[in-house]
C-alpha cells in the first residue's frame, strides 16, 4: 500500500518528502522517481535534491520559491504594505514587524551572515526587521534604510516601539544620502 507524502520542514530553506515508512524498494523507486522528475523538470527556486532510502531532501532559494517575484514586484509588494512594530529584540533597537505581504514570507538563510550592514530591511517568515547596528543576521535582505534606528545617547535610544506603524518608502541612491543618519519621519 503506497503511504501519502508528508512534508517535513528541514533547516531554513529545505523541506523533507518523505515517501513511505518502510525501507524497501517499491519506496526507494517512489523517491527516485520524483528525484528525476524534479532534476528533469525543477519548480522555481529549487536548488539541489538528495534522494534518501524513503524521503527526498529538496533544498530551495525561499524568495523564488515562496514568491517568484521580480526584485520590483518584491520592493512594491513591501513598500505597498503597512507594517506594525510587534516587539524590540535580539539587538538594542531592532524592530520585528508584522504586516509583511504573504507573498514575501520566506525562511531564513541556512547558513547566518557574519556581518550584516545597520539599516538593512530584512524579511523572515512573516516578519520584517531592520538592522539598528551591524550585526551577524540570517534574514532575507530586501534594501537598506539611511534611518538611524537606534542612538544609545538618545533618550529613549530606540526610535520604534512595540505598537508603532510604519511604512517603508523605497527612495533612489540620491534621496538615501540625504536622509543618511536621520530618524524615520513621524506620521503621515
Amino acid at each position: 500500500m503506497q503511504s501519502t507524502p508528508r512534508f517535513l520542514p528541514a533547516a531554513d530553506a529545505a523541506v523533507v518528502v518523505e515517501l513511505g515508512d518502510t525501507v524497501d524498494e517499491a519506496v526507494n523507486a517512489r523517491v527516485l522517481a520524483l528525484d528525476e522528475a524534479i532534476r528533469r523538470d525543477p519548480p522555481p527556486g529549487v536548488t539541489e535534491t538528495v534522494p534518501t532510502l524513503r524521503s527526498l531532501l529538496v533544498l530551495y532559494d525561499p524568495l523564488l520559491t515562496a514568491a517568484g517575484l521580480s526584485p520590483a514586484a518584491a520592493v512594491a509588494a513591501h513598500t505597498g504594505a503597512l507594517h506594525r512594530v510587534a516587539m524590540l529584540g535580539h539587538l538594542p533597537g531592532l524592530p520585528y514587524c508584522t504586516g509583511l505581504p504573504a507573498a514575501l514570507h520566506s525562511e531564513r538563510h541556512p547558513r547566518p551572515r557574519t556581518r550584516v550592514a545597520a539599516g538593512s530591511v530584512a524579511i523572515a517568515g512573516g516578519l520584517t526587521c531592520v538592522y539598528p547596528v551591524a550585526a551577524p543576521g540570517g534574514w532575507r535582505i530586501l534594501g537598506r534604510t539611511p534611518a538611524l534606528l537606534f542612538d544609545p545617547n538618545a533618550s529613549p535610544p530606540a526610535v520604534l516601539a512595540p505598537g508603532d506603524r510604519l511604512r517603508f518608502v523605497a527612495v533612489d541612491a540620491t534621496k538615501a544620502a540625504e536622509l543618511e543618519g536621520r530618524p524615520p519621519r513621524r506620521g503621515g
